[in-house]
């Protein structure tokens, strides 16, 4: 799912893939699909390895509605 929406030009930001924080670490299966789609969509995919749930923080989006 994630791939689809980078190629389409969105950016990508993930806090559960704690794998693709260090990209070349990561598994092949994971990782090549979002290159392959950073690369067409020319956008970028950045996971923070943060789990904020886990935190008892809230999700970035209800954060995100509460800043517009």
């Amino acid at each position: 799912m994630e791939g689809r929406r980078i190629s389409t030009g969105a950016n990508g930001v993930t806090t559960s893939m704690a794998g693709m924080v260090y990209p070349p670490a990561a598994d092949a299966r994971s990782r090549e699909p979002l290159a392959a789609a950073a690369a067409s969509g020319r956008t970028s995919f950045f996971a923070t390895g943060i789990e904020l749930l886990g935190a008892g923080l809230p999700a970035p989006s209800s954060v995100a509605a509460r800043t517009r």
